[in-house]
């Protein structure tokens, strides 16, 4: 309760920060129609402040799109962006550091063999391992049981039954935990294992789930269960307001993991009220790997903890059984700030090394020009590139701005297919039928800079036909777009596209 009414408090000084800044804005510009000595101090101080701002701006490597966003909103509304920017600057900085301080890298005799064998069969693929072991501090693990999930359907099936059958702990990481079938299916489990012992603990994100989320998951008051709300919305205004928890997690005793788009909600088990077919995907797997997940999820929940730290020691398995006859895998994750923008890179690595195809699946196609200019690149090299986005949306805006690149990508000879059952919110790239990533991490500005996502790659493992079988049956069950008739919309919705998508950064 005392956090609850401190948060609050914070919420409370930080809104009336901002809502000083528009008054000084407001003060700011009406003036000018009655320019006094006192205003020109003001704006030549202004400028002063206007001009560090940009000439950090213009020295900054990446994120063009974002920094012309900054550009305009500093230039426009000085007062109210100056000082944002300037706190988001300083915080970034700090985080960075932070995490940079805490990334070290440890290896051992079983890893250099797996390097060994990935470097004589595929340079490439090596080079993408040790840029991921350098973001994430993980490596490529041997390929134990990896069982890939078309739909929510199958997925929540084998989720169900795992449950059941934990017998130490379960950890669960959600952006989106909604009230629904869905869920009181997992509690009733959850309450039944907490009773025999089983520790429980569950994340989720606060604006992800703010609407939805069940508030009777509060009110569990068990010494086995654990819960983490992360980034509330009381927790104050500014740099973090954005910066969500999307990953999916899920560990049970140390020895299953699932990850993929899933989250806990009816709609993703085709069970609620949503009026069309939901499509998404997930993965199961076992062996070493899952040690991985387990450490990403402890971090996470130290990084959010005070007192209930928890000790990787305590939750890791120890197993001696070397699988090497299934390909490999690779886990990999974004954290907040992270310099290395690990999802953004694995995906551009995948595909500037493709020979042959690269197909994706992802509900929201908002890239930025690095993105936009490797998919041509590969396209126009002869690479088969096929996309499959939603036909019907879960946000109108940011389908609308999905769909201003179709014209550009289509003109490369990118093949485009929009979903024709629903909604398809899988987030799948399949390279030349070696390489698959399925994870949490979507093609949009948000899931490439924003937010905390997670994803794995997997290299020659036998399960990848499944994936590859998927995708056609899915383009099966799409419309292509065509360039001509694509060409013919409406000169209206054609400029309500262009106007939507300068605010592509931000959606």
């Amino acid at each position: 309760m005392f956090n609850y009414v401190i948060n609050a408090l914070k919420f409370i000084l930080k809104t009336i920060i901002v809502l000083f800044l528009v008054y000084l804005q407001i003060m700011y510009i009406w003036p000018l129609f009655n320019l006094d000595y006192s205003y020109l101090n003001l704006t030549s101080i202004l400028y002063t402040f206007q001009f560090i701002c940009i000439f950090i701006i213009g020295n900054k490597k990446y994120d063009n799109e974002f920094n012309i966003l900054w550009l305009i909103s500093i230039i426009v509304f000085p007062i109210i962006f100056i000082p944002i920017y300037l706190f988001s600057v300083y915080v970034r900085s700090n985080i960075i550091k932070k995490f940079e301080k805490n990334n070290s890298i440890s290896t051992n005799v079983e890893q250099n063999d797996i390097n060994e064998k990935i470097f004589e069969e595929d340079k490439q693929i090596y080079n993408i391992g040790k840029f991921i072991e350098n973001a994430c501090n993980t490596n490529f693990r041997f390929c134990d049981k990896y069982i890939y999930y078309p739909t929510g359907n199958n997925f929540f099936s084998d989720f169900i039954y795992d449950l059941k059958n934990a017998k130490k702990y379960i950890f669960i990481n959600f952006f989106i935990l909604s009230k629904g079938v869905m869920w009181e299916d997992i509690k009733d489990i959850l309450i039944k294992k907490m009773n025999s012992g089983v520790k429980v603990y569950i994340i989720f994100d606060h604006l992800g789930s703010f609407t939805s989320y069940p508030r009777d998951i509060k009110k569990i008051k068990h010494n086995n269960f654990h819960l983490k709300i992360y980034n509330t919305l009381l927790s104050g205004i500014g740099p973090y307001i954005n910066s969500r928890n999307h990953r999916k997690i899920i560990v049970i005793d140390g020895e299953i993991g699932f990850i993929g788009g899933i989250n806990i909600a009816d709609e993703y088990i085709n069970n609620g009220k949503f009026k069309y077919k939901w499509k998404d995907t997930a993965i199961r797997f076992n062996g070493k790997i899952v040690n991985d997940l387990t450490n990403m999820f402890i971090k996470i929940w130290n990084d959010i903890s005070t007192n209930d730290k928890l000790n990787i020691n305590d939750f890791i398995v120890r197993n001696d059984i070397i699988v090497k006859d299934n390909g490999y895998l690779i886990l990999y994750s974004d954290r907040l700030y992270n310099k290395y923008y690990t999802s953004k890179n694995v995906y551009l690595q995948c595909i500037n090394i493709a020979k042959k195809y690269v197909y994706i699946m992802t509900p929201y196609l908002i890239l930025d020009e690095e993105f936009t200019n490797t998919l041509i690149r590969a396209s126009r090299s002869g690479v088969d590139i096929r996309i499959i986005t939603p036909k019907k949306p879960d946000n109108i805006f940011v389908h609308t701005v999905t769909r201003t690149y179709y014209t550009k990508l289509l003109e490369a000879g990118i093949s485009i297919y929009e979903y024709s059952l629903g909604f398809i919110h899988a987030k799948n790239m399949l390279i030349d039928d070696e390489i698959a990533i399925v994870g949490s991490q979507n093609f949009d500005f948000r899931s490439m800079y924003m937010l905390l996502e997670n994803g794995i790659l997997a290299y020659k493992i036998k399960e990848i036909d499944k994936i590859k079988n998927d995708f056609i049956n899915t383009f099966k069950q799409s419309e292509k777009i065509e360039l001509e008739k694509w060409k013919k919309r409406s000169i209206f919705v054609k400029i309500g596209e262009s106007i939507l998508k300068i605010f592509a950064p931000l959606l």
